[in-house]
């Protein structure tokens, strides 16, 4: 009811028939309204930056293949929330098959974030990456999963995993580094209703320049066992 209230106040000519909420994600609480509208909440001072970014990032994708949001509803005082007209679709990981069309919309988001500019990301207030740094980052990860899920997964996993890691960070060039979504899997990527095409892609909170590989793996989890 509180979520319904504070839309009703912030945006009086949006009449809310039904309203859903998801809060689930670590990050944003979500709230559709009429299957028609999605409100983010951030749930921290780091997520309200985050969406901050995303919206200011958003607004210069120029172009983009794909739908991605575009944000509309702000209010006009308050904590940061906004919403946007929802992008129907499945989530990618419910794909039966990956035909021409859809793999032609993945890679052609894909390639533009390849030759998104430097300069362009960096006014949206995204993080900006070189090697070195994203080198680190790399590292700084695998070691918190490390210690976290070592007990689980045994020695010999974190063992293989760092020197598999190290071989492909060996390779790190500037080169490598462009405009990356950062959680570009499952929900965030949706397909039309035939799995022939994309719809959009969504949430691009975690959006940052840095190794274009990043997408290139998160995408391809979510590809049927055959592909």
């Amino acid at each position: 009811s509180g979520i319904m209230d504070l839309v009703t106040e912030s945006f009086p000519d949006l009449k809310i028939a039904r309203i859903s909420i998801n809060n689930r994600g670590g990050d944003n609480l979500v709230a559709i309204v009429n299957d028609a509208v999605v409100f983010r909440f951030p749930k921290s001072k780091e997520a309200e930056n985050a969406m901050k970014n995303e919206i200011r990032l958003i607004h210069i994708l120029k172009d983009f293949p794909v739908r991605v949001p575009e944000y509309r509803y702000f209010p006009k005082a308050g904590d940061l929330f906004a919403g946007y007209p929802m992008i129907p679709g499945a989530p990618l990981n419910e794909a039966s098959t990956i035909g021409r069309g859809m793999m032609k919309d993945i890679l052609a988001a894909l390639n533009y974030l390849r030759n998104f500019g430097k300069g362009a990301a960096r006014e949206s207030g995204i993080p900006i990456h070189d090697a070195a740094s994203w080198i680190k980052r790399q590292g700084d990860i695998l070691a918190r999963f490390q210690e976290s899920l070592s007990e689980i997964t045994g020695k010999g996993f974190f063992e293989e995993l760092e020197n598999n890691l190290n071989v492909s960070l060996l390779e790190m060039k500037e080169g490598c580094l462009s405009l990356v979504h950062g959680d570009m899997y499952r929900g965030n990527v949706l397909i039309s209703r035939r799995h022939d095409s994309l719809n959009g892609i969504i949430d691009w909170g975690d959006a940052l320049y840095g190794d274009y590989a990043f997408d290139i793996a998160a995408v391809t989890m979510d590809f049927a066992p055959k592909y």
